[in-house]
Order: structure tokens, then C-alpha cells, then sequence
């Protein structure tokens, strides 16, 4: 599975180094040309015009992308319905790209020795041609972790989803009442416990640690009570389902700090840490905020672990990727495979919404209105495959 987090260092890299070869060749081009194409032959004079071409576009595809992704403008335009078509565009262009970088650098280290006595500016063309091997090198490894991707990745794998409504929560279940809570634990840390080997394909991350979350009485209070309520219209157990039709769904989010990672325990003090809010207050739909929804203003999970994790960041420097894995009270599902971007709850007689593939989705997305239709129960840390 391709690392975007390493990847996207890569991309930074290979912006600030395509700056350095495009100002650099358009500085050499502008320069007293007259003299320059008597000193250089032509072939590196075309050479270095191409290389101001190959230079600037570089900034401006690859920089509107880092923009677009850092400011999450990326999901307004990129859905799961055209994210695989847009993956092979992109792996096209940066081979497109790889070719460039390399007969630049190629031309440049082919021509320069013969021409470099002859002019008095060889120390910037003996620089762009050092940083365009630099690029050069950096876009190949880009390509090869793109192209290993499409032949041998998951680019178009499902992930193993979580248990449907048909099967009910055993293995956690039995974990969380191994775990004896701590006087901490009862304020809204997390607390270590040691679960089953979870099911998954070849390519399955490395589990850290998992930690059980354990709510205050009046959270607990809260979320029985609305999962009591739903259960006493849908009757669900007595089709032989969780009460309420309580599932366990995964949600990424932001983590500031470093919670869960191996030697960080506790919670952060920022009010806006996302990961570290949802564990010591659980979630709030009004931090859903102004942005857009495929489902309108909710609480997002997904029964599919790898869906979620597209989601999940952390800010601080760390291999550690992290996910909630939450207890949440689906009850009545309302079923849709495409976009309706204006709810505020689901339709009349249900309790959430079911996102389901083939139209407008790839993957499940399981949707509530109402914070109290959900509570974190662990926090899961991981080392994502490369």
C-alpha cells in the first residue's frame, strides 16, 4: 500500500527543487541571450528553454495538488467514484514527467563539458544541471512507488469490513471486559488492553497497541439511553441483532499530539485536537463545521478500516497512523447511493444513513445525526504498509 504521507514529502521535495531548476534556466535564458547562444550550441541552448518549461509547470500542476490536498478542497472534486481514475492520470503524468527530468539531465551532462569553458556564467548551468539529476532522482522514486501501485498494490482492493448487521460483536466485547478500568481511565484516557489476532489480507497494517476507551457515567447514561429508546421502536433483538442495531464502525480524524504512540499515553491539553476531544468528550456534530458532506451535517464511519484511514492525520512527526473504532447505534438504516449533501437527519421513521457502493461511493459510509448515536470504544495504532 502506498505511504501518501512519505509520498507527499517526496512531492514538497521535488516542487522546491523543480523552483531551483526553472528559476535557474530562466534566469541563464533571459541573461544576455545573444551571447549565450554563440557560447552554447544548440542543443543546450533548446535544452535549457526546456528545462524553464519543465521547470515552472512542475510548480504549478504539482503545487495546485499540494494545495488542493493540504486544504482539503481535494474531496470536493476527487470521490470515491473517480479517486482510481484520477490515481492512474496522475501516475501517467509523473512518468510523462520522469522522461522530461531525465533527457534534461541527460542533455545538459551530455553537452556541458564541451561548452562550459567558453562562457563566464558556468557555475549556474553546472547548478541546474546538478539539480535537475537531484529532481530527477526524486521523481523516479515517486514513479516507482506509483507504478508499483497500480501493478501491485490495492488501488482497486476492497478491505475486509467490519461485521454486518448479521453478526453480532464478540471478540472486542471480550476484550473491553478483560480490561479492569483505572481511576484514569474513568476521566476519558485510554487504557491498554491486549485483544485477538484481528482477520485481514497480506497487506495488513502492524498493530501497536489498542486501547480501550472508557466513558464517564453521564456519557454512558446518555448514549444507553438513546440506544434503549431506538431499540424500543425497531425491536432488533428480537431479530437477533445488538440492542438499538449497535455496530462497531471505524472513524479517522486529526490527531495534534502523539496519543497511542509507543511511550505516549496521554491525552494532549489542545481544545483543538481533534483525536483528544472525541476521547474525553466523545463526538460533537457541531465540529462538523462549514465544510461539505456527501450526507449532509453528520458523524461519518465506515465498516471499511482502509476508507477510514484515508481520513486519519497526524500533525506531529511519527510512523504511527491511529483510528477510533466506535460502538454506534445504527438502528433503522436508511439505505442511498447517492449524494445528499443538504441532510440534517435521516428521513422520518429511520436512524441513520447507510452510504452504500456503486454509485457515488466505493466504500460503506455509515452516517448519525445525533451525538449521542455514538461513542468511541477504542483506539486502535498502527504502522500502515508500505
Amino acid at each position: 500500500m502506498l505511504n501518501f504521507k512519505i509520498y507527499l514529502q517526496l512531492v514538497i521535495v521535488r516542487v522546491v527543487l523543480a523552483i531551483i531548476c526553472g528559476a535557474t534556466a530562466t534566469w541563464l535564458v533571459q541573461n544576455d541571450p545573444r551571447h549565450y547562444t554563440r557560447a552554447y550550441n544548440r542543443q543546450v541552448w533548446s535544452t535549457l528553454k526546456f528545462l524553464t518549461f519543465v521547470g515552472w509547470s512542475t510548480l504549478i500542476i504539482t503545487g495546485t495538488q499540494i494545495i488542493l490536498y493540504v486544504s482539503n478542497v481535494w474531496s470536493l472534486f476527487i470521490t470515491d467514484t473517480n479517486a482510481g481514475g484520477y490515481f492512474i492520470a496522475h501516475t501517467i503524468y509523473t512518468c510523462i514527467y520522469t522522461i522530461f527530468w531525465l533527457a534534461i539531465a541527460a542533455s545538459l551532462t551530455d553537452s556541458l563539458p564541451t561548452n562550459c569553458r567558453l562562457i563566464s556564467q558556468c557555475s549556474p548551468t553546472r547548478a541546474a544541471t546538478v539539480f535537475s539529476w537531484f529532481t530527477l532522482i526524486v521523481i523516479g522514486i515517486e514513479t516507482f512507488f506509483l507504478l508499483r501501485e497500480v501493478f501491485f498494490g490495492t488501488i482497486s482492493a476492497v478491505d475486509p469490513i467490519l461485521p454486518t448487521t448479521n453478526t453480532k460483536k464478540k471478540a472486542p466485547k471480550k476484550a473491553a471486559a478483560t480490561a479492569a478500568p483505572t481511576p484514569a481511565a474513568t476521566k476519558g484516557n485510554p487504557t491498554a488492553v491486549a485483544v485477538p489476532p484481528l482477520p485481514h489480507t497480506d497487506s495488513r497494517p502492524t498493530i501497536q497497541y489498542i486501547y480501550v476507551i472508557v466513558s464517564t457515567e453521564e456519557y454512558d447514561r446518555m448514549y444507553r439511553a438513546y440506544r434503549a429508546g431506538v431499540e424500543s421502536v425497531g425491536n432488533f433483538l428480537s431479530q437477533g441483532l445488538n440492542e438499538g442495531n449497535e455496530q462497531f464502525r471505524w472513524h479517522g480524524t486529526t490527531r495534534e499530539c502523539r496519543v497511542g504512540d509507543p511511550g505516549n499515553p496521554s491525552l494532549c491539553t489542545s481544545t483543538s485536537c481533534s483525536m483528544c476531544s472525541i476521547i474525553r468528550y466523545s463526538f460533537d456534530i457541531e465540529r462538523f463545521g462549514p465544510r461539505w458532506g456527501r450526507f449532509g451535517k453528520g458523524i461519518y464511519t465506515s465498516a471499511v478500516s482502509s476508507k477510514s484511514n484515508d481520513y486519519q492525520k497526524t500533525l506531529q512527526a511519527t510512523d504511527w497512523s491511529s483510528l477510533l473504532l466506535n460502538n454506534v447505534v445504527i438502528g433503522n438504516g436508511y439505505h442511498i447511493q447517492s449524494n445528499s449533501d443538504t441532510l440534517l437527519q435521516p428521513p422520518s421513521g429511520y436512524d441513520s444513513i447507510s452510504g452504500l457502493p456503486g454509485q457515488a461511493l466505493n466504500y460503506e459510509e455509515t452516517v448519525v445525526y445525533r451525538n449521542d448515536a455514538i461513542r468511541p470504544a477504542y483506539l486502535v495504532i498502527y504502522l500502515t504498509p508500505q
